[in-house]
């Protein structure tokens, strides 16, 4: 691994370790009605904001957590975080929860890496370079290490994992959701971007539709699908980019199939 991809290495472990130590004992807060935040999004926000800065004290940082401003997603270098994706499952007591860092250059995402703790396991890419799936032991040892490619499973057989999150257009989005039960294997909604994206990457699911995404939910899980081999649009189907709003994610065998049927 260069530099970067050791520091985002680092940076997922040591974040890693600090939210698992501090889930039975977090606090919890209402960021909206229904969307919680917890002290360990912050301690995992700090942590990983001060690795960036001790190594690249000039960098642009957009994270959840903090201030952010769209147009620092074109900087020269910028860092896209999301310090503990998942947080209501987490706050809940569920395992499905993770951490997303990637790393953009003019705002094309160079690095990629997301963690699912609760697996001690870790996805990794870098443009052009493939990309990596990583189990660590419980001192951060690297176990196993393989390279991932997604399915080739066909429409009626996949499994296509669905986010859509809260909002005013949930009848519409209801309506899609219906089409897609109705074409395929089963759909899931797991609440965390981390693992919806990562799932498609390690061929476990086909697909993932999400319906109303930030840049830090997609960045990393975006960068990691497309080195698996897979294919990424905004949900209408033209080219992605970091300011999606909704996005398909797929094996790409499947794509255009899931953007006819999700375009009506």
């Amino acid at each position: 691994m260069d530099k970067i991809e050791t520091l985002i290495y680092k940076m997922l472990l040591k974040s890693s370790f600090k939210l698992k130590k501090m889930q039975l004992n977090k606090k919890i807060y209402n960021k909206s009605p229904k969307d919680l935040v917890t002290d360990a999004d912050f301690q995992s926000q700090k942590i990983i904001i001060g690795m960036i800065k001790q190594n690249f004290s000039d960098h642009k940082i957009y994270s959840e957590e903090t201030e952010h401003e769209d147009k620092d997603l074109n900087a020269q270098n910028c860092w896209i975080v999301d310090p503990l994706d998942g947080t209501n499952n987490y706050a809940y007591g569920l395992d499905l929860w993770g951490i997303s860092i990637a790393y953009a250059k003019n705002s094309i995402v160079q690095y990629g890496g997301i963690s699912f703790p609760a697996l001690n396991t870790i996805l990794l890419a870098k443009i052009n370079s493939g990309s990596y799936k990583i189990n660590f032991d419980k001192n951060g040892k690297i176990l196993k290490k393989i390279r991932l490619h997604v399915s080739s499973r066909e429409l009626k057989n996949s499994m296509v994992l669905a986010c859509y999150g809260q909002g005013e257009n949930l009848s519409k989005t209801f309506e899609k959701l219906k089409k897609l039960h109705e074409n395929v294997f089963h759909v899931r909604h797991l609440g965390a971007a981390v693992y919806e994206l990562g799932y498609v990457a390690t061929a476990a699911a086909d697909a993932a539709v999400l319906f109303k995404v930030k840049p830090y939910d997609i960045a990393a899980g975006a960068l990691i699908i497309q080195e698996a081999g897979g294919k990424i649009t905004k949900l209408d189907g033209t080219n992605y980019s970091l300011d999606a709003k909704a996005i398909i994610a797929s094996n790409k065998k499947i794509h255009s199939k899931l953007v006819k049927l999700l375009n009506f």
